[in-house]
């Protein structure tokens, strides 16, 4: 549950949200989480759960918007972050650097989601603080490559890379698995909002920016996939 909250609260920063904003997206990110685990326990399917989820998050931040001076664009997405299965690698913030931020605390609110997240997929506790710092790392590195001008998928590719590399390092020094960092380390750089923005333009009816969003996804993942793969590859040599 703490967990949850963290990572509501953290990825609403990350969206450009305030101190209050943050509040109301980890208490998003809390709800939903109980949402989650009470519609599994009585075995509804992941499309339903989801929707649910979704439906709620946006509930939460129509009404803090409403009591309190939030911004509904950053809770929203703070909140039904938590839906996106990481495994399937949908689950992160894609859009985050276009929100202006002392990067310093930009960092923070991407270690500390990172490591919430790795407590919500239950990573060995002695692995947690790696998986928040190799999340901040792979971010700081996309965020050092767009400032001197590279495109962004090239940056997600090479921050992949290093994300990679230092999960397979990490993997061999502490003998756990290397996908429990990868996981972990990748939350910040994949296209979860991408495709929440996708999906909203074609409600709004706004067709051309949605099939931008949409093939921004597909750059996106592709470039995590074979930064990953070049990681991997590295290590071994």
């Amino acid at each position: 549950a703490v967990a949850a909250f963290s990572a509501g609260s953290s990825f609403t920063v990350l969206f450009g949200g305030t101190a209050v904003d943050a509040a109301a997206g980890g208490i998003g990110g809390l709800l939903v989480f109980f949402l989650i685990r009470k519609l599994s326990r009585l075995g509804i399917n992941r499309f339903a759960i989801d929707y649910c989820g979704g439906a709620l998050g946006a509930f939460n931040a129509v009404v803090m918007s409403i009591v309190f001076p939030t911004s509904l664009q950053p809770t929203v997405l703070g909140a039904i972050l938590i839906l996106m299965p990481g495994v399937l690698l949908t689950n992160a913030v894609g859009y985050a650097w276009r929100y202006p931020m002392n990067t310093l605390l930009l960092l923070t609110a991407c270690f500390v989601g990172t490591l919430s997240f790795a407590l919500i997929f239950r990573a060995p506790p002695i692995s947690l603080l790696w998986c928040g710092l190799i999340g901040a790392l792979g971010y700081g590195v996309f965020l050092i490559l767009q400032n001197a001008g590279t495109g962004s998928p090239a940056a997600v590719f090479l921050a992949a890379s290093v994300v990679g590399l230092a999960s397979e390092l990490l993997a061999r020094a502490s003998k756990i698995p290397a996908t429990v960092y990868i996981i972990a380390g990748i939350i910040p750089l994949v296209p979860g909002a991408a495709a929440y923005f996708s999906m909203l333009y074609f409600a709004q009816g706004n067709y051309r920016e949605a099939l931008v969003a949409l093939s921004s996804v597909a750059h996106m993942a592709i470039a995590i996939s074979a930064g990953l793969a070049v990681g991997t590859v590295l290590r071994r040599k």
